[in-house]
């Protein structure tokens, strides 16, 4: 075991894979372990977008590494392929072995079925490698892993992802950003939250619910709005009418 590759935000190395990807963890911390394989410092583009950039915009396509729901580590992962006739959650995260990210992954996918039912498929994205996604996956909730997750972990470690979406932080890892994309590849919806604040899975389904329901009739939703709702009409009459309910 050499020391000379240390795991921390700035350095994710790439590591062999064993199933716990060649690592030990000293003292029983999870953020800090060496191990077998170093990698380069990333590279780390400057972004050149603000995230209201890509608002109404095409979704950037990308291809890269990533680690399957069977476990399995592809390095032609496709974005557009991958939304082929489906909507798309993009949910971008700063780091593996952290500790919100873990809880919102996990209950995403607790929450899978019913992106599934609103055809929606969902894909996790940060700036580690994808080795570190499958030594994560296969550790235990008791050992600081996020265990069994049913959609992929995208490898966006040089940030170039992030910074083409415009969610690139300094110090090189993801922002806590999710991006809601409809059937042509089109962002309709985007948030970015705090790194110490997760996100609510039951947001994003009403979000998403909110924009099938304005595809499918033509009106739109006011604030609060939740599925089974009455939309508003594009009249101030119907505007009227819904002000004096609030």
């Amino acid at each position: 075991m050499s020391d000379d590759c240390f795991y921390d935000y700035a350095n994710k190395c790439d590591c062999s894979e064993d199933d716990k990807c060649g690592c030990t963890f000293p003292n029983n911390m999870p953020h800090d372990f060496s191990c077998n394989t170093p990698t380069p410092e990333p590279i780390v583009p400057t972004p050149k977008t603000t995230h209201s950039v890509l608002m109404s915009s095409p979704a950037p396509d990308f291809t890269a590494s990533a680690v399957m729901p069977d476990d399995t580590i592809t390095t032609s992962f496709n974005l557009y392929q991958y939304l082929d006739n489906v909507y798309g959650f993009l949910i971008f995260y700063p780091a593996d072995f952290t500790y919100v990210c873990p809880s919102e992954l996990v209950f995403y996918n607790k929450m899978l079925p019913e992106f599934e039912r609103r055809k929606v498929r969902l894909l996790g994205i940060s700036t580690d490698s994808a080795h570190a996604h499958l030594a994560w996956k296969k550790m235990s909730f008791q050992e600081g892993g996020i265990g069994k997750i049913n959609f992929p972990l995208v490898s966006d470690i040089h940030g170039q992802i992030a910074a083409s979406y415009g969610v690139l932080n300094a110090d090189g890892t993801a922002m806590r950003a999710s991006f809601l994309l409809d059937l042509s590849k089109i962002v309709r919806y985007l948030t970015i939250n705090d790194e110490r604040i997760g996100r609510d899975p039951a947001e994003s389904l009403r979000i998403t619910d909110a924009l099938q329901f304005t595809e499918t009739n033509g009106n739109v939703c006011p604030a609060g709005w939740h599925q089974g709702d009455a939309g508003i009409e594009r009249t101030m009459e119907d505007v009227a009418r819904v002000l004096q309910n609030i």
